[in-house]
């Protein structure tokens, strides 16, 4: 997204961005890997690497950098922060599979 150029600061705007950038990477890595059959539970399963049937921020950071392949340059660690927040719907600390979800169904298109 901005590979090369000086990091964008952040507004609400960037905000929507950053969540569309990566919410396109999920949805191509969920139909490019037949293992997932297109399913976000099983997308899910995926990123939770505890089994504990939540997600924690540095089970989605390791997922979303190692991957999902997103690099630094494309999208923050700021900015991933922001993303966990509109993830993390009740502010728990942890992601449950009705958040992530409710977050697919409304942000993936």
């Amino acid at each position: 997204m901005n590979e090369g150029k000086p990091p964008t600061p952040f507004t609400p705007s960037r905000g929507l961005k950053v969540v569309d950038f990566v919410c396109k990477k999920m949805q191509r890595q969920m139909k490019h890997d037949v293992s997932l059959g297109g399913s976000w539970f099983k997308l899910f399963q995926r990123y939770d690497r505890d089994s504990s049937g939540q997600l924690d921020f540095g089970e989605m950071e390791y997922v979303l950098r190692k991957e999902v392949k997103i690099r630094k340059t494309e999208v923050s660690d700021e900015e991933l922060h922001v993303l966990w927040g509109t993830l993390d719907a009740d502010g728990s600390g942890q992601v449950s599979i009705k958040e992530f979800a409710g977050f697919m169904r409304r942000y993936a298109r």
